[in-house]
C-alpha cells in the first residue's frame, strides 16, 4: 500500500487544527493509501513524546512514504530535516519518491510591487532544493500553493502512473509555482 507523509508544524492551536484538517482531507482523497499524519500519532495524543520517539516515528514515515507533503513556509526545524532526508532518499535510493513542498503564505505568491521586496523569505539553501536538477527533470518535486493543491498533484501523478498519459504531468507542471519569479520581474 502506498503511503503519504504529511510534514508540518503542530505547535500551536492553529497548526494542530490545520494538520488535523489536512489528515482528514488526505484520507478522503486517498482511501487506499496509508496516511501518516504526525498529529495523529499515538506519541502526540495527550502526552509528550521523547526526542527518540519523535525521531524513530518520523524517520520511518519519511523512509516508507512514496509521497511527502512539506509545509515549507512554517520553517520548522524538524520539517526542514525531514525535507533534507527525503531529498537525499529521492535522489539516491528511492527513485519513485515524490516531494511536494507547500508555500501557502500569500506574500510569496503576490509578487510584491516593483518598488519593494516581498516580506516573505526562506533560507536559500532550503529553497534551492526545490530546484534540484535531477528531481525536476524526473518530475518528482512540485511546489504547491496549498495543501489541497498538493492533494491534486498527488492525484495527477497517480493518474499518470495508471495511464502513462502526459496530460497529468502537464497539469502538475502548470500548478507548480516554483518558477513564479523566474523572469526576475519583481526586481525591475
Amino acid at each position: 500500500m502506498k503511503q503519504i507523509y504529511n510534514a508540518g508544524s503542530m505547535f500551536n492551536e492553529a497548526q494542530v487544527n490545520q494538520r488535523k484538517l489536512e489528515g482528514k482531507n488526505l484520507r478522503q482523497a486517498f482511501p487506499n493509501f496509508t496516511i501518516s499524519n504526525p498529529i495523529d500519532f499515538d506519541t502526540n495524543l495527550g502526552n509528550c513524546p521523547t526526542p527518540l520517539e519523535i525521531w524513530d516515528a518520523d524517520y520511518k514515515c519519511v523512509r516508507d512514504s512514496q509521497y511527502i507533503i512539506f509545509e515549507l513556509d512554517s520553517l520548522d526545524h524538524g520539517m526542514i530535516m525531514e525535507f533534507a532526508l527525503a531529498i537525499e532518499q529521492a535522489k539516491t535510493t528511492q527513485l519513485d519518491k515524490v516531494l511536494i513542498p507547500v508555500i501557502s503564505d500569500f506574500r510569496y505568491h503576490q509578487k510584491s510591487s516593483t518598488k519593494q521586496l516581498n516580506e516573505f523569505s526562506i533560507n536559500h539553501f532550503v529553497f534551492g532544493a526545490i530546484f534540484d536538477t535531477q528531481l525536476n527533470q524526473e518530475n518528482r518535486i512540485w511546489l504547491a500553493k496549498s495543501h489541497n493543491q498538493a492533494i491534486e498533484m498527488i492525484q495527477n501523478n497517480e493518474d499518470f502512473i495508471s495511464t502513462n498519459d502526459n496530460q497529468y504531468l502537464n497539469k502538475n507542471k502548470a500548478l507548480d509555482c516554483k518558477f513564479i519569479y523566474a523572469d526576475g520581474s519583481m526586481y525591475f
